[in-house]
């Protein structure tokens, strides 16, 4: 019911930005396309009732490389991206799937899949935000910026996600956030659901002041 997400990045910075909501377009997408199931969670044995039932956590991985040249105002950047869900940290409690019925079954699934969903719209915009920003010879700094402006608009919507749907509990806020993130995923992604995610990616930014 609560989701983790990591960024391990070359320079030791942890970025998150966040994607506004896209009520709009209307997506093709259900979450029974999404290519998750129990069967990429872990299943443990927890004896703590206080544990949640089930566990998200994702992985993002972005490494590279900058090269500052003054004399012809250029900076070049050569990043590389990687996402993916962790299988091995991400848990479903195995009394939960004994006991619990098709429909309950199906609602955590489908909650632990919106963390998910959050998680990718989050690198789609960590993307944009790091291909979009006008850089200066202070880029270390200009990137750890991002990640200071964005992180705590993301927990919070992790957060969120969790207090308004009651864990997934309360059904009716459930698919109001389920409907909100398969558009805004599709907005990001399309009908192309190819998970994990890896590329690179090469920026030249000139005239730098």
């Amino acid at each position: 019911m609560k989701s983790v997400i990591n960024f391990l990045f070359l320079w030791g910075i942890a970025f998150f930005s966040l994607l506004s909501v896209s009520e709009a377009q209307s997506t093709p997408l259900t979450m029974e396309q999404l290519p998750i199931s129990w069967n990429d969670f872990a299943h443990k044995n927890i004896r703590d009732k206080h544990a949640f039932e089930a566990f998200t956590k994702v992985d993002y991985n972005v490494s590279g490389a900058y090269r500052i040249d003054k004399t012809s105002r250029t900076v070049q950047l050569k990043l590389s991206f990687y996402a993916r869900m962790d299988n091995n940290e991400s848990y479903v409690k195995k009394s939960f799937l004994k006991n619990a019925d098709s429909a309950r079954s199906r609602r955590l699934l489908n909650h632990e899949i919106g963390h998910w969903i959050i998680s990718m719209i989050y690198f789609h915009q960590l993307v944009q935000d790091l291909e979009t920003f006008r850089y200066d010879y202070r880029v270390r700094y200009q990137m750890d910026s991002i990640r200071r402006q964005n992180f705590a608009r993301i927990r919070a919507e992790q957060l969120q996600y969790d207090l308004e749907t009651n864990h997934s509990k309360n059904v009716e806020q459930q698919e109001i956030w389920e409907k909100r993130l398969l558009d805004q995923l599709y907005e990001a992604y399309g009908t192309k659901i190819d998970f994990p995610v890896s590329f690179t990616k090469e920026l030249t930014i000139t005239d730098v002041p």
